[in-house]
């Protein structure tokens, strides 16, 4: 499994959102392959998100068709992640 780094998320989306958006590209993921992290401070999101895909060849899909797509009015960045997410 390979992870991809979205950034420059709008602050009210959700996973469930986030899901939608990308099944509705093609990408099969669920809610439990990925991550919002949220500020330890606050309690708010921080606008990242990490989202785990079955194979190589679909994160770097993913991470192509997401490159400057608008979620929310927002344009994303996005990056292949130096790590994989953990099951949980």
């Amino acid at each position: 499994m390979k992870t991809v780094r979205l950034e420059n998320l709008d602050y009210s989306l959700t996973k469930t959102g986030l899901v939608e958006i990308l099944t509705t590209l093609g990408f099969s993921i669920t809610r439990d392959d990925i991550r919002m992290p949220h500020s330890r401070l606050s309690g708010n999101p921080r606008g990242v998100a990490f989202c785990r895909f079955a194979t190589d060849k679909e994160a770097h899909r993913a991470c192509n068709a997401l490159c400057r797509f608008v979620i929310l009015g927002r344009p994303t960045c996005t990056h292949m992640a130096d790590f994989e997410l953990e099951s949980r």
